[in-house]
């Protein structure tokens, strides 16, 4: 097997040969095959991987710093004591949640709330200006699409308020991380 490289590789080149195990400096095991990182960056066992994808990858791994990425940074939501306190979240809110979506009209999904009577789901813009309200649900629904597509590139926040017993229950739950989500932006959608 020949384990020489060029001496002109660039560093998203994926080599046809395996460096040998002087030249690896990073050997990982997929499920795959073997993907691996010789000292000048380049990958092998990414071959169906775009260059500038790969080069990225190799930086990374040589780096050994993942780090989230910028999109995803404010999505993360954080504690609001601000909000008041409790123990627990009375429902969970399952999606979107904390993730960049493709579509501008999605549909928002939760957990049924016990005793619930009806749900009213609220859409806010990251400046805590309503973007849109749901009519008030049954409480067997536990979905809701929204009417009118939302701006692309924005950051969303969403909340359920369910009626149990003439209360409303708001989830997320007051000292629990706001639900954000937020729609891609026209530019990285195509």
């Amino acid at each position: 097997m020949n384990t020489s490289h060029s001496p002109h590789a660039t560093p998203n080149q994926s080599p046809a040969a395996i460096p040998n195990s002087a030249e690896a400096v990073l050997v990982l095991n997929d499920r795959g095959g073997t993907v691996t990182v010789d000292k000048n960056g380049n990958v092998v066992g990414l071959d169906d991987v775009p260059a500038a994808t790969r080069d990225e990858i190799a930086q990374v791994l040589l780096s050994e710093r993942l780090e989230q990425p910028a999109i995803l940074k404010g999505l993360g939501g954080q504690d609001d004591t601000l909000r008041g306190s409790n123990n627990a979240q009375p429902f969970k809110l399952t999606y979107p949640s904390r993730t960049v979506i493709v579509t501008d009209r999605p549909n928002l999904k939760w957990e049924k709330a016990s005793g619930a009577s009806s749900d009213r789901v609220y859409v806010n813009d990251q400046s805590g200006r309503k973007v849109a309200r749901s009519e008030d649900l049954p409480s067997e629904r536990t979905q809701w699409i929204l009417p009118n597509p939302l701006k692309r590139g924005e950051i969303y926040v969403w909340t359920v308020v369910a009626v149990v017993d003439g209360n409303e229950i708001v989830s997320p739950g007051p000292s629990s991380r706001e639900m954000k989500f937020q729609v891609i932006s026209a530019t990285s959608l195509q």
